[in-house]
């Protein structure tokens, strides 16, 4: 008789988590494309850019780094729907906060170096 109960109270259990990780989940604000792009900016450097790859153009860094870094639950990564409506406009922006430096390369941007972060 004592595995029975044992048995009903694992399933009880089981059901209280799941039913916590499904409030998790409906918990999850999505944000705007201008978080998001900022969120995923700052992950892709923490997470997969490299010093050693730099310098990397804007475009690359984009859709190499930032795309991946984008966390689950969100929407997808579209510059275009941010306020920048291009992503060179928000990696000029990103440099005027100094979290990048940035150089003009034929009308393209260019990362060239990171502060710590």
């Amino acid at each position: 008789m004592g595995g029975d109960a044992e048995a009903a109270e694992e399933g009880e259990e089981e059901a209280e988590e799941a039913e916590e990780a499904e409030e998790a989940a409906e918990a999850v604000v999505e944000m705007s494309q201008d978080e998001l792009l900022e969120y995923c900016f700052y992950a892709a450097f923490k997470s997969t850019c490299t010093d050693g790859e730099l310098p990397i153009s804007a475009d690359k860094f984009y859709s190499a780094h930032m795309g991946p870094a984008r966390p689950a639950g969100q929407p997808p990564l579209d510059a275009k729907k941010s306020a920048f409506k291009q992503i060179g406009k928000f990696i000029k922006h990103m440099h005027k906060s100094k979290a990048i430096a940035v150089r003009d390369v034929k009308a393209s941007a260019q990362i060239t170096a990171r502060w710590p972060l």
